[in-house]
């Protein structure tokens, strides 16, 4: 709003600022990088993801973004590869983990991961399966282990029993 309104905004001491959340796409990361560098960044925007549940950022896209990042076919931004330590998959609702370039519910563990939710049992016992944390985020991997989160689980529409997400 106030880049609109003609006021100037310094944004020249941001060391590493973090796009994250579902769904980011190019258009996206190509105006905020462009409103960075009107604002005085010397940074461009990262991709990253990261959950409460995980103790904040798991993963992150911390190299400049080559150009090839905006021409890959995909329908988001990847958030970038995972911490060490950390354990991720993508997962079908039966349990199956899926393949390369195949979206599902993403399910994380790792040191770093909650034991539960506070005074809520059975909020736990459904997030929290076998020692994975199951994020309710739809996501995919590519062959290099950069993965794109593309929706949430809970938006789900079924339509004539077709699964449709509302990106979709």
């Amino acid at each position: 709003d106030d880049l609109k309104s003609g006021k100037n905004v310094d944004l020249s001491y941001l060391d590493m600022p973090i796009l994250g959340g579902e769904g980011s796409t190019v258009e996206d990361l190509k105006w905020i990088n462009s409103m960075l560098k009107k604002c005085g960044s010397s940074v461009p925007m990262f991709c990253g993801y990261g959950l409460s549940e995980m103790f904040s950022v798991m993963s992150v896209w911390k190299d400049n973004l080559p150009e090839s990042i905006f021409d890959n076919g995909k329908p988001v931004i990847n958030s970038g590869l995972v911490y060490p330590g950390l354990t991720v998959g993508v997962f079908d609702k039966d349990g199956s983990e899926l393949p390369y370039n195949t979206a599902g519910e993403l399910w994380v563990k790792g040191p770093t991961m909650t034991k539960g939710y506070y005074n809520k049992l059975e909020l736990t016992a459904k997030t929290i399966v076998d020692g994975w944390l199951h994020t309710g985020d739809i996501a995919m991997y590519d062959k290099d282990g950069f993965f794109y989160i593309t929706d949430r689980k809970k938006d789900l529409i079924i339509c004539g029993g077709y699964n449709v997400y509302p990106r979709e």
